[in-house]
């Protein structure tokens, strides 16, 4: 990478042919990076190409490594991204070495059928696993636990098993009631998210499932 030349390709708006790089960072070349449209509007490539040159000047191999540094940065920020908002579901083995109290595991199972079943916290579409917790004054890493280990079950699975039962009980029960209403009774907050869910746990659709029943 270090021993590789430029090519021609877009040189004369990010290289060594483009006038408003190449003598670095100057209130000339930022003013007309911000206002410059040619291609496309994209201020702050143009100020990163100017830093460059600024650093490295027409050595094309600072260049580069800082480029590729950019490119490692935005996939870890990525990865990282990606790895907050889809966290790896807890099963009953990660909990084997978990030790809860059998009195607190019979405890918080109480609480969470009773939340579930008498109170039909899963109507609610924004509930999260903290929401659920706070609700039943326990821990997150409790309440977790007894889900993973005493059904055999993640919280999203559990919840969505209540709320399409709760959906079917519509269906049958309430004829003029439409799709979209069950749906949002039932605690999903769209009409495809419920159709995904109900399709995975039933195998029919929402409607088919009304007419034959």
């Amino acid at each position: 990478m270090i021993g590789f030349e430029s090519v021609s390709i877009d040189q004369n708006i990010y290289g060594a042919t483009n006038p408003n790089l190449i003598h670095g960072l100057t209130w000339d070349g930022l003013a007309w990076a911000f206002s410059s449209n040619y291609n496309y509007w994209q201020p702050i490539a143009y100020v990163s190409h100017m830093v460059d040159f600024q650093l490295f000047g027409q050595n094309l191999a600072g260049h580069y490594a800082v480029n590729l540094l950019w490119h490692m940065a935005n996939t870890a920020a990525l990865y990282l991204l990606l790895r907050e908002f889809n966290p790896a579901k807890p099963t009953a083995e990660s909990y084997a070495k978990s030790r809860l109290d059998p009195a607190v595991r019979r405890r918080v199972r109480r609480k969470l059928e009773a939340a579930l079943t008498e109170q039909g916290v899963y109507k609610k579409s924004d509930l999260s696993l903290g929401t659920l917790a706070e609700l039943l004054h326990e821990r997150p890493h409790y309440v977790s636990q007894v889900i993973s280990q005493e059904f055999s079950s993640s919280f999203y699975d559990l919840v969505n098993r209540y709320r399409i039962e709760h959906a079917k009980r519509l269906l049958r029960e309430s004829p003029d009631c439409n799709v979209l209403s069950v749906a949002l009774d039932s605690g999903f907050n769209s009409k495809s998210a419920f159709h995904v869910a109900f399709r995975r746990s039933t195998g029919t659709t929402p409607s088919n499932f009304r007419q034959i029943n």
